[in-house]
């Protein structure tokens, strides 16, 4: 009996967004022991309007699907957006997921990540720093669902990331800072410091009781 390979749908792309808290090299185990890759991708609402109208023709077939499924009328079926737009802004946020271990139906385990590659398509085979706002693009597998408790929805699965500008190396939490006169640390002077007042300790080494 010849077994028949399941279609994969389609990979989308996305526009050009910023990235937030995005794992595309390293899965995430904090809610998950078998990691799951994502994270989210804010798109300047300019750049999201063909991309949203997809988005909504294939979430109304899921709900289509859940009132076959179930018998329910529409206004029974509970349903999760699959994009966010702020409301002052109008930027909208996708988020993405990609289990980095799957069990199939029939048992088998495979492990997944997906392929990340510069503005250049060139592989990027080892883990670079990629901080949030930095700019990609996605590609991307839309898999509708429906279940009991989380009602009807689309789940959007990461394929692969483009990184086209990277923002590595800098602790998010001095980004709220501007530059200011005033004191400046000179790390040479304070090496310096650190030899004169170990040299003064010395003196008085028997007086520390450690």
């Amino acid at each position: 009996m010849t077994q028949k390979t399941k279609k994969q749908p389609p990979v989308f792309l996305s526009p050009k967004g910023r990235t937030e808290w995005l794992k595309c090299f390293k899965a995430d185990t904090k809610f998950d022991i078998d990691g799951v890759f994502g994270g989210k991708l804010i798109i300047d609402n300019n750049d999201a309007t063909d991309l949203m109208k997809e988005l909504d023709v294939l979430f109304e077939k899921a709900i289509d699907a859940a009132v076959e499924e179930t018998g329910k009328t529409r206004d029974k079926i509970r349903t999760t957006d699959p994009y966010e737009v702020n409301q002052e802004t109008g930027d909208v946020s996708l988020k993405f997921k990609l289990k980095a271990k799957v069990t199939t139906k029939s048992g088998d385990v495979f492990s997944q990540k997906p392929i990340v590659v510069d503005a250049k398509r060139q592989p990027i085979t080892k883990e670079i720093p990629l901080w949030n706002g930095s700019l990609v693009r996605v590609g991307y597998q839309v898999i509708p669902y429906y279940t009991s408790l989380a009602g009807a929805g689309l789940s959007l699965r990461m394929k692969s990331v483009q990184i086209l500008e990277a923002i590595e190396g800098a602790n998010e939490a001095t980004t709220i800072f501007s530059e200011e006169d005033g004191y400046s640390f000179d790390p040479d002077a304070a090496v310096a410091n650190m030899q004169d007042e170990s040299e003064e300790v010395g003196e008085f080494a028997d007086d520390i009781p450690f």
